[in-house]
């Protein structure tokens, strides 16, 4: 309670000599009120405000409410915890796309995991297979440069990027093209 009286004492918008203050009104505008009498109990839930001219009364409660509530978007953004890998592969196993994509990606990569081209390949596999957009990209990466096992094949590859280009994906129809441009 203490702090927002410092804070509104720091902005100005409490004056304790008690001649003039400053408020919000309902319009969202501020108004200076006079002959205000301002709770000589600050640490209480009655009112900080009141007027004789009909301004806003606000408690302690509620400026400290609306303080607290400056922060909330930033609160609200704090990041979920990553799921484990152990977690996503049991997810991707039980069908997530959006998982098989990740794991693909990560082993892939070699992300705080020894490098596996097929079993990142095994993974986009299963999410093309639901038709997924993003595991037929990757695995028309894969078929064109030959990796996780399979052999090269840029008719294949030319294959899954047309289906990425049909869900719309501009990154697919330009490697479709690509390839089609090249004889494939």
């Amino acid at each position: 309670m203490t702090k927002s009286l410092l804070i509104l004492l720091v902005l100005g918008i409490v004056q304790t000599s008690g001649a003039t203050e400053i408020t919000f009104q309902p319009n969202n505008t501020l108004a200076h009120i006079t002959n205000s009498s301002i709770s000589k109990n600050y640490g209480s839930t009655k009112e900080i405000y009141s007027s004789n001219d009909g301004g806003y009364i606000s408690s302690n409660d509620e400026i400290t409410q609306a303080i607290d509530n400056l922060g909330a978007p930033s609160k609200q953004k704090k990041a979920t915890p990553t799921p484990s890998l152990d977690e996503m592969r049991k997810w991707a196993e039980q069908g997530s796309t959006e998982y098989q994509n990740k794991v693909g990606l990560i082993y892939y990569y070699g992300k705080d995991v020894r490098q596996d081209l097929i079993l990142a390949r095994r993974m986009f596999q299963k999410a093309a297979n639901q038709g997924d957009m993003y595991g037929q990209g990757f695995l028309g990466y894969f078929y064109e440069r030959g990796l996780g096992g399979l052999r090269q094949n840029k008719a294949k590859a030319k294959e899954l990027y047309g289906k990425v280009c049909e869900k719309g994906n501009s990154g697919g129809c330009s490697e479709y093209r690509r390839l089609n441009e090249n004889g494939y």
